[in-house]
């Protein structure tokens, strides 16, 4: 037997009235049942979801979750007999992590807040009748249905869950979760996700706009990314008292104001316009914000505007981390709430596609020259049928190619017996990106247009496309034929082959200035 105690501990107080949000607990459910013997009584189902990554205590030599062999429950400190039923005891796996660094300036040390950070789900089979809020599909999504024997199984669906507890969260502090992902949006139009925001029980009540949700996403967490935020409503409950709460309407529990609907266009924007800014008038944070309705006036009217900013030089052609968090907008007291995050999307693809023509002409004039000819010609959008609009074509290419073979020694009189082959080829390619490989989420007829300076416009046009010329002249098996009544001699110039070639290559691209 081994007698070595090396686990992680955790501990739930089992005892009466519990409220949801607290002690780990997650959803209650009172229900009545029908025992053995015909009699009626009160049952009460008590979800709890407990992090794991955070035990209670630590009992000897043990550093990590890589060898975990065995699990044990016991319960202890009851003064009298008590029965518990367990529905179900799950590990739970998540796809985000908690970001344990600081996202506040002024605060680099996450340790002392007191803040209660907890990520969970909530969904449809487990938490349809919760209290005091119901967890409901939100507006337009329909459940996945798994086909089996015949009959349509509607499939689980869910939202991921931020809990802000404790002592809450500080004046302009922020908590987030976040995964590693490879994206490329630039084929997409829109960003949108749906977010829910609600109080906690027996807390001070969380207020409209109090607490914000956001989004940062890009090559990295700290010096290069793309932040969106949108301030939350909050739903309020159906009922003052939790024992008495009606289900809510999906319009309710995901409010239109709190849905994050993007035009990624106002990216590119933003990024142009984050060029020009002088980096000393940024705040300590470094990212700089413009809303909305400033970067397109046409949205004033919109009702759940946004705030957009960027970091860095960031590229949503290649997403490399995705983090989703809530953000304190209160000056005067911490805040505690919960945030649901729901359908985080790309919409709007740009499916327009794009075409190509080659041409090939060959031409000779008896045995005297012959020429060929090619052409190329693609454009932005172009693919194989089997492509989707992410595999096609992001530039446009025009090539051509002009071979000529002359046999001089045709022009001079034939008794002189020279043979003079004269090659000469000539091709040009010239390769149009959509987007400038500097900043490749912006597209460059869009940079071009935002330049105003002539210098500057050239330069950025030069160094993005990539242009090749090939020259090449050779006179190739260079000699004069022998005659038949001819005497031969070793010195004789017929006894020689004389070749010379020429060859020129211009290159420029964005690594290559000139070659």
């Amino acid at each position: 037997m081994n007698t070595i105690n090396a686990y992680y501990e955790y501990s739930i107080d089992v005892k009466p009235n519990p409220v949801v949000g607290q002690n780990y607990i997650t959803d209650i459910r009172d229900t009545q049942v029908t025992l053995a013997n015909g009699e009626v009584t009160d049952s009460r189902w008590i979800q709890f979801k407990i992090p794991v990554t955070q035990p209670q205590n630590t009992i000897g030599n043990i550093s990590d979750f890589r060898s975990i062999r065995f699990m044990r429950m016991f319960m202890t400190g009851f003064n009298q007999e008590v029965t518990v039923r367990f529905g179900a005891l799950d590990l739970v796996r998540g796809e985000w992590r908690r970001y344990t660094n600081t996202l506040d300036f002024n605060d680099t040390n996450v340790a002392d807040d007191n803040t209660e950070f907890d990520v969970a789900a909530v969904n449809v089979q487990e938490n349809n009748e919760r209290c005091p809020i119901n967890y409901i599909t939100p507006p337009g999504v329909q459940r996945e249905q798994l086909f089996n024997n015949n009959t349509l199984i509607n499939q689980n669906e869910q939202s991921l869950s931020l809990r802000v507890a404790g002592d809450g969260l500080e004046l302009g502090d922020s908590r987030a979760v976040f995964k590693n992902v490879s994206i490329d949006m630039r084929q997409f139009k829109k960003l949108k996700m749906f977010l829910h925001a609600e109080s906690l029980p027996n807390e001070n009540r969380l207020r409209d706009d109090q607490m914000v949700g956001f989004i940062r996403f890009g090559n990295d967490f700290t010096q290069n990314f793309y932040q969106i935020e949108i301030p939350l409503k909050v739903t309020l409950p159906s009922a003052s008292s939790t024992a008495n709460c009606s289900p809510l309407s999906a319009e309710e529990v995901w409010p239109e104001e709190n849905e994050i609907d993007l035009s990624l266009a106002l990216l590119t924007q933003l990024k142009i316009m984050a060029m020009s800014v002088d980096l000393s008038t940024l705040p300590l944070d470094g990212i700089y914000y413009q809303n909305e309705d400033e970067l397109n006036p046409a949205l004033g009217n919109k009702s759940n505007k946004l705030r957009l900013g960027i970091k860095g030089n960031p590229n949503f052609g290649l997403v490399r981390t995705l983090m989703v968090g809530v953000k304190s907008n209160e000056t005067h007291q911490d805040l505690k709430g919960e945030v649901w995050f729901n359908e985080l999307r790309l919409a709007d693809m740009d499916n327009q596609g794009g075409m190509a023509a080659v041409l090939n002409v060959d031409s000779n004039l008896a045995d005297f020259a012959t020429i060929s000819a090619t052409g190329k010609k693609s454009t932005i959008g172009f693919g194989a049928l089997e492509q989707g609009p992410n595999e096609r074509s992001r530039e446009d290419i025009q090539q051509y190619n002009i071979v000529t073979n002359v046999n001089l020694g045709k022009l001079l009189p034939q008794k002189w017996g020279v043979n003079l082959p004269f090659n000469y080829a000539i091709g040009e390619e010239t390769i149009t990106p959509e987007y400038d490989p500097f900043n490749q989420d912006i597209k460059l007829k869009q940079l071009l247009d935002n330049t105003t300076d002539s210098a500057e416009k050239d330069n950025i046009s030069s160094r993005a496309i990539d242009y090749t010329k090939r020259m090449s002249i050779n006179f190739i098996g260079v000699r004069k034929q022998r005659s038949a009544e001819q005497k031969q001699h070793v010195y004789d110039a017929e006894n020689f082959t004389f070749s010379q070639s020429y060859n020129k290559v211009e290159r420029h691209d964005y690594e290559i200035e000139d070659y």
